[in-house]
């Protein structure tokens, strides 16, 4: 057993190389390890919703801390230009010790047009809080082509153009076989 001050070292990953010695022999034992900090990373989020539609928001959080954290929760705020046009928050959640975790909440953008938005997001925990800010984009949903939209004046003439070769094949073997 050995005592270590992490004190004088920032956050991260370690490696510890002991060197022991026994009887007439020695053996070198390495093992990584973490020291940590009461932080929590936001790794990613949602960037791209439909317009006019309530919207699934994920949210992935990364722990740097060795314990649990508990009562976790994102306030996120939506600007166009610098005039802030919606806000929400998630639902509380919790990290395992160096723990990453995807949290989901719903977002109804009605009334936002088309386009990019800035955005901000906090994440709020043990009396620390965490911010970043990004853009997403709100992006008008292809319409889904239904089979008669589908057939085009083109598309059309070209399938009666094959139909009636088709026929005049049928009727021009059928005056073969007769002859």
């Amino acid at each position: 057993e050995a005592f270590f001050d992490a004190s004088k070292h920032t956050a991260g990953t370690y490696k510890a190389i002991a060197h022991v010695a026994y009887a007439d022999r020695t053996k070198d034992l390495e093992a990584n390890f973490k020291i940590g900090t009461l932080n929590i990373q936001i790794a990613n989020y949602t960037k791209t919703f439909f317009k006019d539609k309530i919207s699934k928001f994920d949210i992935e959080a990364e722990s740097g801390w060795n314990s649990k954290i508990d009562n976790i929760f994102a306030e996120v705020k939506v600007f166009n230009n610098t005039k802030e046009v919606s806000s929400f928050k998630t639902v509380s959640f919790s990290l395992e010790p160096w723990g990453k975790k995807k949290i989901s909440t719903f977002w109804d953008n009605e009334g936002l047009g088309e386009g990019a938005y800035d955005i901000e997001i906090n994440l709020f925990y043990e009396g620390k809080v965490t911010k970043i800010t990004g853009k997403i984009e709100i992006i008008v949903p292809k319409e889904k082509i239904s089979f008669i939209t589908y057939f085009t004046t083109t598309n059309l003439l070209i399938v009666v153009v094959v139909a009636l070769l088709i026929i005049i094949n049928i009727i021009v073997l059928f005056k073969k076989r007769k002859k």
